[in-house]
């Protein structure tokens, strides 16, 4: 939507065309199933109905909740002399802003870790045990949010981890994959406060992309997308890759997979690199009809070439980069148009001090991972797994194998027989047999041209091959 009116702000479409793709699309979003004001993540598009597995994610209602406040901003601010289009501006920022605010962050709130899940499910009422719990993170917009919504404590944000790590000479705070999206999708909105601990973070992350790409000799700029691996239905797989120094995730060395996106988050930091960086992907084939094509992977090329064009394009990918252009296009005092509607917002300004947090004078830093992959001498032997084999199921008592804890193991014997148990239950019936050892769970196999029966272990049926 903050894309919509984007196009708007580029003179791509009317205003009045505008209007009927906002309204359009908040329609849907008002009939939506909605838990505690949250969208879930899948719907099926035809019929507006919550797609197995239903599920709610803290860091996607984050970014909705402060795009739909930005929204609201950006229609109050296009109020003109036509009293008709003035009214339906109104209403579309009302529903917006109605919308995040009607979403309760303390849904996603952890009381005993003072964090945001990373998210929720409604079938079993329980959170993810995963914590959303760096400050260099995607979710970041949404912690702020809960925080100045007063839906979580303050202290929610002083929880969040601040590990900083010395990138390309710099000081910056660590993020999980060294992506440009952790770094800087949230600043779409929330602008960077000159000197601040986070300003300080993007430009070092900015600038420590850019060297990156440089030592790889490739363009700069690695985020979550694509790559050149299809499933069965042809469809490219998506995941994070970063840059190793300012991760704490391990192996990133061994990809390399560049965003166009990412360069255009970074006109935000270095607009001057990333439009070089932009023309300079665009001269290697990336640009098409809708955009730039989602990645180039220079770990699985296509043959007899340097690199693979993943020829796929993400609505999600070319908003962010339409967003991003409009506010490089629209700067005033070093903030985009999309940063200074954010911050209009009263509830927003009133959590604005969370944002100009300076670097401790004191600090010590997390030392950075390798540039390149480990070699193979490099890497510790796995552990071999004990092995015995046994032959018949005829011996003088049950050879038994035991794997798992106390939450769940299995048993079983060398005669097929054993049993699962969770917890205290049993999963199917057992007896502790060592005479007759002829109880646990079967699997039958027949020969249909024969009719010959036998077991898939010795036990219960007892063929000898």
């Amino acid at each position: 939507m903050i894309a919509t009116v984007s196009a708007f702000d580029l003179a791509f479409i009317t205003l009045d065309a505008m209007l009927e793709r906002l309204e359009g699309a908040l329609s849907a979003v008002e009939r939506m199933t909605k838990v505690r004001g949250h969208l879930m993540n899948w719907y099926d598009l035809a019929d507006l109905r919550v797609l197995d597995p239903p599920y709610l994610s803290a860091v996607d209602s984050g970014n909705l909740a402060g795009h739909l406040i930005a929204l609201c901003q950006a229609c109050l601010s296009l109020a003109d002399d036509n009293a008709a289009r003035t009214e339906r501006l109104d209403a579309v920022a009302s529903r917006a802003r109605a919308l995040a605010m009607a979403m309760d962050f303390s849904l996603f709130y952890d009381e005993q870790r003072r964090l945001l899940s990373i998210g929720y499910d409604p079938r079993t009422g329980r959170l993810d045990a995963s914590a959303y719990d760096l400050l260099a993170s995607e979710a970041r917009l949404a912690s702020f949010l809960a925080v100045a919504k007063g839906d979580v404590p303050a202290e929610h944000w002083f929880h969040l981890g601040r590990t900083l790590t010395l990138a390309d000479g710099a000081t910056a705070l660590v993020s999980w994959s060294g992506s440009m999206f952790e770094y800087l999708m949230p600043v779409l909105v929330m602008p960077s406060r000159p000197g601040s601990l986070l300003d300080q973070t993007h430009r070092a992350a900015v600038r420590r992309q850019e060297a990156y790409g440089a030592s790889r000799n490739v363009p700069w700029g690695i985020s979550e997308s694509a790559y050149n691996r299809r499933d069965r239905h042809a469809t490219y797989q998506y995941r994070a890759f970063g840059v190793p120094d300012l991760a704490l995730k391990r192996g990133l060395a061994a990809e390399l997979v560049v965003a166009p996106y990412a360069s255009a988050l970074a006109l935000a930091v270095d607009p001057h690199a990333a439009l070089r960086n932009l023309a300079e992907l665009e001269r290697l084939g990336t640009f098409s009809d809708y955009g730039f094509h989602d990645a180039i992977d220079y770990t699985r090329p296509e043959e007899e070439q340097p690199f693979a064009i993943v020829r796929s394009f993400m609505a999600h990918h070319v908003g962010m980069t339409i967003v991003a252009l409009d506010n490089a296009a629209n700067l005033v005092n070093g903030e985009g148009i999309w940063q200074r509607r954010f911050m209009r917002d009263p509830t927003v300004r009133a959590a604005a001090l969370l944002l100009d947090e300076r670097v401790p004078r004191r600090y010590t830093t997390q030392g950075v991972q390798p540039d390149v992959p480990a070699e193979p001498h490099e890497r510790p032997a796995p552990e071999q797994p004990v092995v015995r084999d046994f032959a018949t199921a005829e011996t003088p008592e049950p050879r038994i194998g035991l794997l798992g804890g106390q939450a769940y193991c299995a048993l079983l014997t060398n005669a097929g027989s054993g049993y699962s148990r969770a917890d205290s239950r049993d999963v199917f019936r057992w007896r502790a047999d060592e005479t007759r050892d002829d109880t646990g769970q079967w699997i039958y196999l027949r020969d249909l041209t024969s009719g010959a029966l036998w077991s898939s272990a010795h036990q219960p049926v007892r063929t000898i091959a």
